[in-house]
């Protein structure tokens, strides 16, 4: 028994004796992981060289530098250099000893759009640029050579030398006030008289007298029948019928060198009626002019196969009474005298159109255009 007691007290102070070890083993890591760090950590002596990397930090993003150093490395990138440059607040004010394109200033400030915006205006003598931060303005100032070379030349007005104009006041005869009004107007217009009207020979004489050129408004009929009054042909009427009215029509007026048509839709349309009328014109020495109030007319065609001298309208000026209407049509028909070198103008003695022809007419003396008789426009 003694013996066996003895064995285990053996045991017993075995096992404590590893328990001790293996305390001071766990001890010894935990002060490896530990302490040894944060020693070495407090005890970095003061000549410790920083790894290579550290010693050239990489460069600062655009959106990290400060923008007006940026915008000073767009203008030195322009050849620009800091003498020619001021700041003053958010504003630069660069002399630059050309004129820049707007390709290369372009180019220059790419780099900010980066950031924000760059607005290239005024023909290139400003660029603005905005950026989450800030709102900048440069401007450049060019000499003043480069200035003058940019500037657009002034448009080459086309010489109006040459342009002729014809204007006819149809429907004169039945009263002699506007006879009166338009003969005192500096123009020389022409004045196509109705027959058999109350005034119809007084007006031919009273205008004749003052120089003007006098014409036949010949009545014919007009679309749907329309009657255009006393001394109409109408396209029912028999040949020798629709010679004996015109050749009283032409006996009704004087002073007169042509003929036009007054209303006539319907008859111009008809070529044996326009034949008859229109040789009787050439027999009497006359030339014709179309008022083509169709689009379907035949007068002036008949008038070029027999040689009847002639002429068509261009412009009817006053088909609607207001006073912008009849400007906008006596532009029209300055525009195609211009393009043709002539034309022909046809309008009314409305009280309108007497307003606009007495303050318009002699202007156009100072626009280079001559207001001819119609006669002088007449196609041989």
């Amino acid at each position: 028994m003694r013996k066996r007691r003895k064995k285990i007290q053996v045991n017993k102070a075995t096992l404590l004796a590893v328990f001790v070890i293996i305390l001071v083993l766990v001890g010894a890591v935990v002060f490896l992981e530990k302490g040894i760090p944060k020693w070495e950590a407090q005890n970095i002596p003061e000549y410790h060289v920083k790894p290579k990397e550290e010693l050239h930090p990489p460069r600062l993003s655009a959106n990290l530098m400060r923008e007006d150093l940026i915008i000073k490395g767009c203008l030195f990138d322009l050849d620009i250099k800091n003498d020619n440059t001021k700041l003053q607040g958010h504003k630069f004010k660069v002399t630059s000893t050309k004129k820049l394109t707007t390709d290369q200033l372009s180019s220059a400030f790419d780099p900010l759009r980066k950031i924000g915006s760059v607005i290239i205006k005024d023909n290139n003598e400003f660029v603005e640029i905005k950026t989450d931060k800030e709102a900048w303005e440069i401007e450049f100032i060019y000499p003043k050579k480069e200035v003058a070379a940019i500037i657009p030349p002034k448009p080459v007005v086309p010489s109006l030398s040459g342009v002729r104009m014809a204007i006819i006041v149809d429907d004169m005869g039945p009263d002699m006030k506007p006879a009166k009004q338009l003969a005192a107007i500096d123009g020389d217009l022409t004045f196509s008289i109705m027959p058999m009207r109350r005034h119809s020979q007084e007006v031919a004489d009273y205008l004749h007298a003052k120089g003007h050129e006098v014409m036949l408004h010949l009545p014919m009929q007009g679309a749907a029948g329309n009657d255009p009054g006393e001394g109409a042909i109408f396209k029912r009427m028999a040949p020798d019928q629709i010679r004996t009215i015109l050749l009283e029509d032409i006996n009704a007026v004087p002073h007169i060198s042509g003929v036009n048509n007054h209303m006539g839709s319907e008859a111009t349309q008809d070529r044996n009626i326009m034949m008859l009328v229109e040789t009787e014109l050439k027999k009497n020495g006359l030339f014709y002019i179309d008022s083509l109030t169709s689009g379907k007319s035949v007068g002036f065609k008949v008038a070029q196969e027999i040689g009847l001298p002639w002429n068509k309208r261009d412009v009817f000026l006053d088909n609607e009474q207001n006073d912008a209407y009849i400007m906008g049509q006596l532009e029209e028909l300055k525009r195609k005298a211009i393009k043709n070198t002539s034309a022909i103008g046809i309008c009314h003695p409305h009280s309108e159109t007497i307003a606009v022809l007495q303050r318009e007419v002699p202007k156009l003396k100072d626009e280079g255009i001559t207001l001819e008789r119609v006669s002088k426009l007449i196609h041989e």
